[in-house]
């Protein structure tokens, strides 16, 4: 079942799309990412699990984290 609002949500999305995986955004900056890694203190055992954060820039740093 389509939303009867469909066509303003395409729209809107491809408004942020062009900007989607940015380095400019705060939430993709190297220095911010690489905190939240290591205030983690993840170990080889831990399961991250990144829920709704748009472009899985958490998830990708944890993935190219030393520790996994």
């Amino acid at each position: 079942m389509m939303p009867k609002n469909i066509e303003t949500i395409r729209r809107s999305f491809t408004v942020q799309a062009s900007n989607f995986d940015s380095k400019t955004v705060n939430f993709t900056k190297k220095e911010y990412l690489d905190y939240i890694v290591v205030a983690t203190s993840l170990t080889k055992t831990d399961i991250v699990l990144e829920v709704a954060v748009g472009t899985c820039a958490n998830g990708r740093a944890f993935a190219q984290s030393p520790v996994r």
